[in-house]
């Protein structure tokens, strides 16, 4: 008989099996579970999947499935080394997805730094503006600009394309010509107008300087007069307005015609547009924007209409959001209760007022509303009824305390005196009648 071969003796021979290896406490749960699991049983199409994650490290099936390729692959090893192995894998993983965040992070401060050099502009919170009913967005709506400021401001800004276009931009008869990503930018204001959904007609005087001019036949001293200004002044302070002239002024300086220089200070320009916007003059925005957008890139100072830009490159054609970064909107730079808590204003019945006269009203409906009358069910025997009302008394001023306590004291005098009133009719009550109990006595005797 042949000799059998003594690797297969060794193979069948259960005094040479090896023990087995002792496991590392350490090694995960979901791991050792996985040793009963038959081999293959998972697709290949699946598998491949599982091994494709990018996260910083491994999911737990990612992790069975390379435990499985390495088990078929390398099937001498023991499970705690090939498990080991596949952990040291792991951790090879992280490090470098690590750095690529912190490149990330690093990228997005550099766009952050970059996006400073931009004024985005505001947007209009339409939901709450029409809940609240509130006067400013009907201005809006007249100048026909209701779609440009809830729907065109509503995008993202991108710094890195507003460079190119500030670098590669000319102007030339009120043209604007730039190019963005390869895309050739042109517009005038017709164009501009179309693609921002707002008219081009009405007030487009670009003025800078000492000027004069009139505007819809109004004289700067009227236009002055009329914001409150004082005689002869050629520039007023913000505080010197109206809480809606205010509220105008910051849309004026950060979307109609952006700056950052002298935030506080109105030139001719501001008043004139505050005072078409108050008297619902039409204005020629997408002039007034072109011409401004000249002087802030010959002038090398920040340009705005971050986020309306965006929306006029998109429509011209230029791919945006797969070629540059781009920056989210902020909550400052939209129009809603927060924003306008910020300028000290606040909207009551529609109307903007002034933070503080807004608190006082509402703390007054308040104190109204805790007054509560009492039942006309107790009266005092003089015929009186007791003025009294159920307040807090933490809601309550120093003055209605002593009000209140003055009340008080003298409803408690007018009840002793209605008291002491009937006390005495009583005593003379009695007396009465034992005058004639002493009467009525006599006569029976006599």
């Amino acid at each position: 008989m042949a000799e059998e071969n003594p690797k297969n003796q060794e193979e069948r021979s259960p005094s040479k099996t090896p023990s087995p290896q002792p496991i590392n406490q350490e090694i995960p749960l979901v791991l050792l579970q996985t040793t009963s699991e038959p081999k293959n049983t998972k697709p290949k199409a699946l598998e491949e999947t599982a091994t494709s994650s990018t996260g910083s490290l491994p999911s737990v099936l990612d992790r069975i499935g390379l435990w499985k390729k390495r088990k078929a692959e390398k099937s001498g090893k023991s499970l705690e080394v090939q498990i080991l192995e596949i952990d040291m894998m792991a951790k090879d993983e992280g490090p470098e997805e690590g750095k690529e965040n912190s490149e990330g992070e690093e990228d997005e401060k550099a766009l952050g730094k970059q996006a400073e050099r931009y004024v985005v502009g505001y947007r209009i919170d339409d939901a709450w503006c029409s809940k609240v009913n509130f006067e400013f967005l009907d201005l809006l709506k007249f100048q026909g600009w209701d779609v440009m400021f809830t729907v065109k401001a509503k995008n993202y800004l991108y710094p890195l394309a507003i460079d190119e276009f500030c670098k590669e931009c000319e102007f030339e008869d009120g043209v604007c010509y730039s190019k963005v990503n390869g895309v050739d930018v042109e517009f005038d204001a017709a164009r501009l107008g179309s693609i921002l959904q707002v008219p081009c007609e009405g007030f487009d005087v670009y003025m800078k300087g000492v000027v004069t001019v009139k505007v819809a036949g109004h004289t700067k001293t009227e236009i002055i007069n009329y914001l409150g200004g004082k005689k002869g002044v050629s520039v007023m302070n913000h505080n010197d307005l109206s809480p809606l002239h205010k509220l105008l002024f910051n849309l004026v300086k950060k979307s109609l015609v952006p700056r950052t220089q002298k935030k506080n200070e109105l030139c001719y320009l501001d008043m004139a547009l505050i005072f078409c916007m108050s008297k619902k003059i039409k204005i020629n925005f997408p002039a007034l924007m072109i011409q401004h957008l000249e002087h802030c890139i010959e002038k090398e100072i920040k340009v705005g209409y971050a986020a309306i830009l965006a929306s006029v490159f998109e429509n011209l054609g230029v791919q945006l959001r797969d070629f540059y970064g781009h920056m989210r909107e902020k909550g400052e730079n939209v129009i809603n209760e927060t924003t306008l808590r910020g300028l000290s204003l606040a909207v009551v019945r529609g109307k903007c007022v002034r933070y503080e006269v807004a608190q006082k009203k509402k703390e007054k409906e308040e104190d109204s509303q805790l007054r509560v009358p009492v039942r006309k069910s107790r009266r005092l025997s003089v015929g009186t009824q007791a003025k009294t009302s159920v307040v807090d008394p933490l809601e309550l001023s120093e003055g209605k305390m002593k009000a209140m306590e003055r009340t008080d004291v003298t409803q408690a005098k007018e009840f002793h005196k209605a008291i002491s009133s009937l006390e005495a009719k009583l005593k003379k009550a009695q007396d009465d009648n034992k005058a004639d109990l002493e009467k009525i006595l006599k006569a029976l005797d006599a």
